[in-house]
């Protein structure tokens, strides 16, 4: 019962995260029925396959450049699931289009957190390898009449609670280092209230004169009419 409860908590965190079990329940029968019969190989095959030359590619659209930064991010942290995304291609295009757009936008999240949070992206692309991982895991139990590799499972289960922690963690650090960045901005305020207000204002003012500065600059000169000043 506790190993059941454990696997419907994690299919509803990887539903929430980006929809990946779904893909991974449709097509693990048809990747199950391949693995017995065509072996491993087809999915080194997959990896191995080739785009046309430079010289001879054509113009891609958008979503063909998502599709192609998809597949790469998927070879290079969770090659086993390149071989469901091709099946689910060739059978189910509208939802094989959402899994490459979910994971497109998990790809752009990490991009981004390795820019400005290297630690972070570190523990969050560990934490969507893990959940990926027990996405397939949990497919392909239920494709086989719910015969789950618990051992696996439980190993997965296991790191995906480490990363947690490590998620919870780091968070709590970014916190601290907010708190303390906050504290000393209230510090520099706290008994310079008049510094303050006097600096406020004179910055204000100066925007003020600026600003007329360039009014005065662009308005054209008055010229009374020479004409209407002759005396008669």
């Amino acid at each position: 019962m506790r190993m059941m409860t454990r696997i419907s908590r994690a299919r509803q965190t990887c539903r929430r995260n980006c929809g990946l079990f779904f893909v991974c329940l449709v097509v693990a029968p048809l990747v199950s029925f391949r693995e017995d019969s065509i072996g491993a190989e087809s999915s080194a095959l997959l990896l191995q396959e080739k785009g046309p030359a430079a010289s001879d590619r054509q113009p891609v659209s958008e979503f063909e450049q998502l599709e192609a930064d998809a597949i790469d991010f998927v070879k290079a942290h969770h090659p086993e699931l390149v071989s469901l995304l091709q099946l689910l291609k060739s059978m189910r295009e509208k939802e094989y289009e959402t899994a490459i757009r979910d994971i497109g936008k998990a790809r752009k999240r990490l991009e981004s957190l390795e820019k400005r949070e290297p630690e972070t992206h570190a523990i969050e692309l560990e934490a969507w390898k893990l959940q990926s991982k027990i996405d397939l895991l949990l497919a392909k139990g239920f494709a086989r009449d719910k015969a789950f590799d618990t051992k696996l499972l439980q190993k997965l289960l296991s790191q995906q609670v480490e990363n947690q922690k490590k998620r919870y963690r780091n968070e709590q650090a970014n916190l601290s280092r907010r708190q303390d960045l906050v504290r000393e901005l209230l510090g520099r305020i706290e008994g310079h209230e008049k510094e303050k207000i006097d600096q406020q204002f004179a910055a204000l003012m100066k925007r003020v004169d600026a600003k007329a500065g360039k009014v005065n600059k662009t308005k054209p000169e008055f010229k009374p009419n020479q004409e209407a000043t002759k005396k008669p």
